[in-house]
């Protein structure tokens, strides 16, 4: 029981050679999967670290090219309107402004205003899809109210094509306040276009006569859903990325998906901007929340910062950069990126490696299994026929192989094998030989084994009748010494005689002899024991008396 105990605990060989194959193949594509998949994600991190900071720096170059162009144009303008090359009530003296406007097409409206008698001259485009630009004007010919007329390719004044419908006077717009209170070139604050009621940032510079009277002010609009929202929209964020900029105030200054969101609520006098936090987009709504709860008060954000939070278990990269001019600019670049859009090409990039994993792990293993049926078929042959030999059979023949170790091994056996059977087929002849030869002995032993007998008995025959004769001899023997009462006639000596033959009889001899008034002892001794010793000194015994 102990030993079928032992066996069953035993690895097969099929086993040994397809499990560590396996596992090796199992711990390579683990270990490469994982390594892939710790990879992708350090690169999704740097990826989108590097994205971030290229797509904030590109923006903050973008806005600082565009926020120096309308304070080039003011300083020609200014320039030009304080020397009296400007009349602000004459349409022609508009050239230069339509000039500037086909220069630099980013801009939205170029104009000045009077501190005198408060009239305006600008060019601009049109607040429709054709973006053509037009001549706009007031003064107190026109009652100070807006007069639009067209402009041709040339800057040739057309006909009037709107007239507004309340008074327009440049000294209560937000923009010459700004230059007016700080003296110097300076923006203003976001405000709503006087007609049109879009957000709008303006670059305005005060302008000063000989005596350093306030002239008026020359200034040029940014209407932000055109120039900064076109731009942002134009970047590639990702697949699903956003990038909006707000003030500090949270109030969304311009937004990558402004196209398909407004950056404003209610109509005409009631306009208001959103917060970036009041966002139709999830995605800006809820960066703005994340930053509000994270600093407390966007003031707090001094230096780029890189961050990532969840949105519904979603990682999001952010980063957030504060963007500052020496003019009053301090808004707040904010670029966000969900994880997915750099993630969904290494999950499918992943998965696709776990698939080819799979598959390889499957034909490796197909292949371990064939390989190890391949060695271990034979083995398992030898094995068989091993046990068969062990019980008896040996006519036993493995065929060969085509792999050239089991080949060997497979020719090793079937030569031991063939000489087993004629070393067992020599022994067995060799046997039988062997048997006859005993059975042949054994033959003539009982022969001479049954002549012993015959002997044996002739010869305890001979012994007793040898046995009858020495009892005669040795009575006769003693019937010759000298007997007692012989001796006692010797009255001058007290003799006294005994022997004790070896044999039953012996060649020892005494006797007491008297001659002649002498008395003789005599002593014989024939060397030698038995019937002949005996026989002798019975011959000697009549010459001695």
């Amino acid at each position: 029981m102990t030993q079928k105990l032992k066996s069953s605990r035993k690895i097969s060989l099929r086993s040994l050679l397809v499990v560590p194959f396996v596992l090796q193949i199992v711990g390579a594509v683990g270990l490469v999967g994982y390594l892939s998949f710790r990879n992708g994600n350090r690169a999704v991190n740097d990826v989108a670290a590097q994205l971030r900071s290229e797509l904030t720096a590109r923006i903050d170059q973008q806005l600082r090219d565009y926020i120096e162009i309308p304070f080039r144009i003011n300083q020609i303008n200014a320039a030009s309107f304080a020397r009296g090359e400007i009349e602000l009530t004459q349409l022609d003296d508009s050239y230069s402004f339509w000039q500037q406007s086909e220069i630099f097409p980013t801009t939205n409206l170029i104009y000045c205003g009077g501190e005198t008698d408060g009239a305006f001259l600008s060019v601009g485009r049109a607040n429709d899809a054709t973006l053509t630009l037009q001549l706009q004007y007031s003064n107190s010919a026109t009652d100070y109210l807006l007069h639009y007329q067209q402009l041709d390719s040339e800057g040739n004044i057309g006909r009037i094509t709107q007239v507004g419908q309340k008074p327009y006077d440049p000294r209560l717009r937000p923009w010459y306040k700004a230059a007016q209170e700080t003296g110097s070139a300076t923006w203003s604050e976001i405000y709503l276009d006087f007609d049109a009621f879009v957000p709008v940032v303006t670059a305005s510079q005060p302008v000063y006569d000989e005596t350093g009277t306030l002239k008026g002010v020359c200034a040029t609009d940014f209407l932000l859903s055109v120039e900064l929202d076109q731009f942002l929209s134009q970047l590639e964020i990702g697949k699903t990325g956003e990038t909006f900029i707000i003030e500090r105030s949270g109030l969304l200054v311009s937004s990558s998906t402004s196209q398909e969101e407004q950056l404003i609520r209610g109509e005409g006098e009631a306009t208001q901007r959103i917060a970036a936090t009041e966002s139709q987009n999830l995605l800006v709504s809820t960066t703005a929340n994340y930053l509000l709860e994270r600093f407390g008060d966007l003031n707090q954000i001094q230096s780029v910062q890189q961050l990532s939070f969840d949105i519904d278990g979603q990682r999001e990269f952010l980063q957030v950069a504060p963007f500052q001019d020496q003019r009053g600019l301090d808004w707040l670049i904010v670029v966000v990126v969900p994880e997915n859009d750099f993630m969904a090409q290494i999950n499918a990039n992943t998965r696709n490696t776990i698939l080819l994993c799979l598959g390889t792990l499957g034909l490796a293993t197909a292949l371990g299994l064939f390989t190890a049926h391949r060695i271990s078929k034979p083995i398992f042959q030898i094995n068989q026929a091993s046990q068969a030999i062990a019980d008896g059979q040996l006519d036993q023949h493995i065929e060969t192989q085509d792999i050239g170790e089991l080949e060997g091994l497979a020719q090793s056996f079937n030569q031991m094998a063939q000489q087993l059977q004629q070393a067992f087929s020599a022994l067995a002849t060799t046997n039988q030989e062997l048997e006859q030869r005993v059975e042949e002995r054994t033959a003539e032993l009982q022969t001479a084994n049954d002549k012993i007998s015959s002997l044996n008995q002739k010869l305890q025959s001979e012994n007793l009748r040898m046995s009858s004769e020495l009892t005669v001899a040795k009575q006769i023997q003693q019937m010759i010494l000298p007997r007692e009462e012989e001796l006692t006639k010797v009255e001058e000596l007290e003799i006294a005689g005994f022997m004790q033959p070896a044999d039953e009889v012996g060649g020892d001899y005494y006797d007491v002899l008297r001659h002649h008034g002498t008395v003789k002892i005599g002593i014989g001794d024939v060397t030698g024991h038995g019937l002949e010793s005996g026989v002798v000194m019975l011959g000697c015994i009549p010459v001695l008396q």
